[in-house]
């Protein structure tokens, strides 16, 4: 049996979606943490196996093909509408900067998104639906030295002309036309007996020939630790929400460089402990004189009351 991490169109159904333990713990993790319904971008690659059986002689081997998509992180907003507005039109800038940081640290490209929500079925909305299909459809580019200035490509040509995507100085980002699109939901219920239930379903988004697109029901496979699937777990690359330090003095100045830095980080950490301190400590002798005043007023009522 062969791996191949390409497919050749996006729309192409797949078998079944994979992720491992760790990344489904992450994100579960990531989704009930937060205050209220949150939304956010799933990262993988797609898996096209090819497995060969000998039938006849005669015959020959005779192959199959299957395809499974596996996510290996996520990035988590914390709240709803995070890449998009309210009538699901996508926000190219704020969508670079969810995922910029991990595909330049050699992680997957975007394969979907997800939404968390509480008390709710399982099915997609009407804006969750446009926003698939707006991440699916539509192909965004950004500069490769200002990140943060999207330029939109629309195959209808509404949002940009064709010949930007040429362009050598813009880079791709969003899902490319070559991976499918998943979209995961997320709930969470509880009983009268404060039991709480905790639901996911994944939906492929495919286009069919008259331009319409839908959702497809997808299993989903939990890859556990064992040698077959150490490959899945060799894939997993979690984003830290600390920024990277600079090298740029350590490569021109030698270790001394970033000696500095981080002797200056730690500095800069002592000044904010220190005035944290002082803080804590007014806070005290505030409290103190107040109980104080509290203990002196009830002696008087307490006197008063006597006589």
């Amino acid at each position: 049996m062969a791996n191949d991490r390409s497919t050749p169109d996006g729309d192409t159904p797949v078998e079944r979606v994979a992720i491992s333990g760790a990344a489904l713990a992450a994100l579960l993790q990531a989704v009930n943490s937060s205050l209220g319904d949150c939304d956010g971008v799933l990262f993988g690659h797609v898996e096209r196996n090819t497995t060969s059986t000998m039938v006849d002689e005669d015959v020959g081997p005779q192959t199959s093909h299957d395809s499974t998509a596996i996510v290996t992180g996520h990035f988590c907003s914390g709240g709803l509408a995070s890449f998009y507005d309210t009538t699901g039109r996508i926000d190219a800038a704020k969508l670079a900067q969810m995922v910029g940081d991990r595909e330049s640290r050699g992680g997957d490209v975007p394969i979907g998104w997800f939404v968390g929500r509480r008390e709710s079925s399982m099915r997609p909305s009407m804006r969750e639906s446009t926003v698939t299909a707006n991440l699916r459809n539509t192909q965004f580019s950004v500069p490769e030295d200002a990140p943060v200035s999207p330029t939109l490509n629309s195959s209808n040509g509404l949002l940009g002309e064709e010949s930007d995507l040429n362009r050598k100085d813009l880079k791709p980002i969003g899902i490319p036309h070559s991976s499918p699109c998943l979209f995961f939901l997320f709930t969470e219920s509880s009983d009268t007996n404060s039991i709480h239930t905790h639901e996911y379903r994944a939906f492929q988004y495919r286009t069919k020939p008259r331009g319409v697109g839908c959702f497809e029901i997808r299993s989903v496979k939990i890859v556990n630790i064992g040698p077959a699937f150490r490959g899945l777990y060799d894939s997993f690359a979690p984003v830290a929400p600390f920024p990277w330090f600079s090298m740029t003095s350590a490569s021109d100045e030698g270790d001394g460089g970033s000696v500095r830095e981080l002797e200056a980080l730690y500095r800069t950490m002592l000044r904010k402990l220190d005035v944290l301190a002082k803080q804590v400590c007014e806070g005290n002798e505030a409290i103190f004189e107040q109980e104080l005043a509290n203990s002196k007023l009830r002696m008087a009522l307490q006197s008063a009351g006597k006589r």
